[in-house]
């Protein structure tokens, strides 16, 4: 499991963001801010010990800003059923690089059990079709593999 908290319901920032940064004088405080914060959140989801340069509109905006600095944190929903519906999203969209990074991720958070993924496979191929799934499922298969040889286990997936 993740060691940094990121609370269902409850404010989404480790650090509340002071309230002398919601000045729209110093809008680029709060922005740097957010950034901060969406790096750290990018690096504890992900699994990673690394988060994306901020040099571009792309990476710092919206990556490290929105995406991981503020739609991640949401309240409303727990970090499990935020990895299980952006599985599904990725594998709708048969992106390679994402359904390797957020199966891995999910998987090696422990959020998403094994079985539970595989569920979540069989679940997507009877709503969106069996051929669709079935880049998804060898994602699924490899990623399970990565994270148990990982943790030096020759356990069959």
């Amino acid at each position: 499991m993740s060691s940094r908290s990121f609370p269902e319901g409850g404010a989404h920032l480790q650090n509340p963001l002071p309230v002398e940064l919601l000045e729209p004088k110093d809008i680029s405080a709060a922005i740097a801010y957010l950034v901060s914060e969406g790096a750290a959140a990018f690096r504890e989801i992900n699994c990673l010990p690394f988060a994306p340069a901020r040099d571009n509109p792309y990476s710092g905006a919206g990556i490290l800003n929105f995406v991981f600095g503020e739609m991640w944190l949401r309240p409303g929903l727990g970090m499990k059923e935020r990895r299980l519906i952006t599985v599904a999203c990725v594998g709708f969209q048969d992106a390679q690089y994402p359904i390797v990074s957020h199966v891995y991720a999910a998987l090696k958070s422990g959020d998403v059990s094994f079985d539970e993924m595989d569920e979540l496979a069989l679940h997507f191929a009877a709503h969106y079709g069996w051929l669709k799934a079935s880049h998804l499922n060898q994602g699924i298969a490899e990623q399970k593999r990565r994270v148990l040889d990982e943790a030096g286990s020759d356990r069959p997936i």
